[in-house]
């Protein structure tokens, strides 16, 4: 048994040495199995270790208390109506808060900025099943942005499955339980309405991402680091 062990684990000078060089081994492979689904983000995250993502807890909690101002801002003040639609850029700020942090973090926002549009300022209807529809948006949109690179064909199936389950399926649900109306009713509308947003969606937050994705990184994680992981990408 002595000789086995021996044979697996040869003596070292310092008793450490072991369990550094073990450490060592199993970050090696498990950066290297996250090299292909990191974003920059994640990528300047592990950059500096512990002490940065420290360092970068309150820059998160501002970050994300921006974005649920700004989706509150695009989704009940500066709403665009027109005889037909009413269209809101809301979903802009939700979106990237689910590519910075996640699905959680972006569903929080979601329900936030829903809450605070509707319960406290009064510029829509109340209702708790918006609350749901809103983190669940959030959620799909960091389940698929999160830790991925996104293309415009991969952005196109979180954009639908929102689309299709939240707005067209469970916010028509609460339309009809909220003004006891038959679902026909609303629902004819409601579709003509996400056929039209839908394109528009897509190719507003691609342009987005693409136009400011580095700058919030900045924001988010500090130049310098920033500046590294873009460079690794």
């Amino acid at each position: 048994m002595g000789a086995q062990e021996k044979n697996h684990f040869p003596p070292v000078p310092d008793g450490r040495g072991a369990v550094i060089r073990t450490k060592s081994m199993a970050c090696g492979a498990h950066a290297a199995s996250r090299c292909c689904m990191e974003t920059p983000f994640h990528a300047a995250m592990h950059e500096g270790g512990l002490f940065m993502m420290q360092k970068n807890r309150e820059k998160e909690m501002v970050i994300l208390g921006i974005l649920t101002a700004l989706s509150v801002l695009l989704s009940y003040v500066f709403a665009i109506q027109t005889p037909f639609v009413r269209i809101t850029f809301g979903f802009l700020p939700i979106a990237l808060a689910g590519a910075l942090y996640g699905p959680w973090k972006g569903g929080l926002v979601a329900a936030l900025s829903d809450f605070i549009g509707t319960a406290c300022l009064g510029t829509s209807i109340f209702f708790p099943g918006f609350l749901l529809s809103g983190f669940l948006t959030g959620w799909i949109y960091g389940k698929f942005f999160y830790g991925h690179r996104l293309t415009l064909p991969y952005v196109c199936i979180p954009f639908f499955l929102v689309m299709v389950f939240i707005h067209l399926g469970l916010n028509t649900l609460w339309l009809v339980l909220y003004y006891d109306k038959a679902a026909s009713a609303i629902f004819l509308s409601r579709l003509i309405k996400n056929l039209i947003c839908f394109p528009m969606e897509v190719g507003l937050f691609m342009l987005i991402y693409r136009k400011m994705y580095d700058r919030i990184l900045f924001l988010a994680v500090g130049k310098k680091e920033a500046v590294q992981a873009l460079g690794k990408h």
